[in-house]
């Protein structure tokens, strides 16, 4: 085997080490799911558990308008899933925004989501918040109960 052949070899099990690697960092989580984050406005949560067969990849909240004490915003919260089952599933999701004592501020429930079987999706939900809870918050905790349709 020449350089090439080895060098090809080399990547190959590379790629495969992070594939492993990357398969790893998913946590298989019991169905209602909840977990607690570290949390600041507009940067993208890195959630990464199963939880019955859909994976919660993501949770984001931006504001779309300038955050002033004492007023509510609208806000756009983003939660990427990936469903693996092969049938379709409803999530039943519910953020609560806390300081950084953990301490909660404010409890956001969203209306059901309907996730197709096979299907990855990013759901964009727009909820008022009051401003001096996205200005304080530190910590998010994260519900998901994961249904039949």
């Amino acid at each position: 085997m020449g350089h090439r052949g080895a060098i090809g070899g080399f990547v190959i099990v590379m790629v495969l080490v992070g594939a492993v690697a990357l398969a790893g960092a998913l946590q298989p989580v019991d169905n209602p799911y909840q977990g607690e984050f570290p949390f600041t406005l507009g940067e993208e949560v890195t959630v990464g558990v199963s939880i019955d067969g859909v994976v919660w990849n993501s949770f984001t909240a931006n504001p779309l308008g300038e955050l002033r004490p004492g007023r509510a915003v609208r806000t756009v919260l983003e939660m990427a899933f990936d469903n693996g089952n092969a049938d379709a599933v409803r999530l039943l999701v519910v953020i609560l925004f806390e300081d950084e004592r953990g301490e909660s501020l404010d409890r956001i429930e969203l209306d059901p989501m309907t996730l197709a079987a096979g299907r990855t999706r990013r759901f964009r939900k727009k909820v008022k918040i009051q401003s001096d809870v996205l200005s304080t918050a530190a910590k998010v905790y994260l519900f998901c109960e994961v249904r039949p349709r």
